[in-house]
């Protein structure tokens, strides 16, 4: 009697860690694409830097390559949300 309680305890327990188990896996797949996304965006900003040549821009030029590398970033966070 006190076996049969105790292994019906045992097994709802079991359940229980196995569909936390599952749930963890998904939420674990939902931040891997996240963080690919945004891994994504990153490699895009420093390819973006990456082409441009420091030696030879002036102040004002590399103002307006970091308002134009933040607005096209913007664009892209905006279509995002």
């Amino acid at each position: 009697m006190v076996t049969k309680k105790a292994n019906e305890i045992l097994r709802s327990l079991e359940k229980k860690e196995h569909i936390n188990r599952q749930k963890k896996k998904q939420d674990k797949k939902q931040v891997e694409g996240q963080f690919d996304m945004y891994n994504y965006k990153l490699a895009e900003i420093a390819h973006e830097i990456d082409k441009v040549n420091l030696n030879e821009l002036t102040p004002i030029d590399a103002l307006n390559t970091l308002v134009r590398i933040k607005e096209k970033n913007e664009i892209i966070l905006d279509k995002n949300t």
